[in-house]
């Protein structure tokens, strides 16, 4: 019986403080609970409400800046400018629809038109800071940030991305391609017996690709020039 009533008056104290800090405090606490009562009808009218027709409007965007990147017009699809109505462009969807899919994907393309178009600073930008939703996307980003670095003579990094690229997926078309590419890569920049490893992956692990058709000459080729 002791425990019992030792609890008893424990919960007794409790609750008669609790109450005391609410009669000292009553419209602080009333002010929180207001406070965290519309916080809470702000995410749901955000997440039900707001946030779908934001991703309508930039999904909608983005088809247009799509076409324009399928006909190789690169500055339209990256920039807007052109006459068909709500052509914003990829920088802008990133800028008007953050926290959208659609802004998200945007990063994607527009790093890719900004390898094209030369402003590789710009497609490093864009590319770093993508999110791919699966390995192949990922494996293609990092395969795009080598050509970024690259292009701007940083060939440590661009390296480094494309050896990441062959790490990213086993897709069995997309896997053999970043192989074959970092293999070139490296053989270019004088990185032969890493290069060998490449082909050899190829060779190895996707037999019946496309790429392993012809990897026996580029493993020929690496193999005599590091035995000269």
């Amino acid at each position: 019986m002791t425990q019992e009533t030792n609890a008893l008056e424990s919960l007794q104290t409790f609750y008669a403080k609790l109450e005391d800090f609410y009669n000292k405090n009553k419209n602080l606490v009333l002010g929180v609970s207001i406070g965290f009562i519309a916080l809470v009808g702000i995410l749901i009218y955000g997440k039900l409400k707001w946030l779908p027709e934001r991703e309508a409007s930039a999904q909608k965007a983005m088809y247009i800046s799509q076409f324009y990147f399928e006909q190789d017009s690169f500055k339209i699809a990256l920039n807007g400018g052109s006459p068909m109505a709500g052509a914003l462009g990829f920088k802008k969807i990133i800028e008007n629809y953050s926290f959208t899919d659609a802004a998200n994907v945007s990063k994607y393309y527009a790093g890719i038109c900004e390898i094209h178009l030369a402003k590789f600073d710009d497609a490093i930008k864009h590319l770093e800071s993508y999110s791919p939703k699966d390995d192949v996307l990922r494996a293609e980003t990092n395969s795009l940030l080598g050509d970024a670095y690259s292009e701007k003579g940083n060939t440590e990094k661009a390296l480094n991305y494309y050896a990441k690229s062959t790490e990213c997926t086993t897709n069995k078309m997309i896997a053999p391609i970043m192989c074959l590419k970092a293999g070139l890569a490296h053989e270019k920049f004088n990185k032969k017996e890493e290069a060998l490893k490449f082909y050899n992956k190829v060779k190895n692990e996707y037999p019946f690709s496309e790429q392993a058709q012809q990897i026996d000459k580029y493993i020929y080729r690496v193999t005599a020039s590091l035995t000269k």
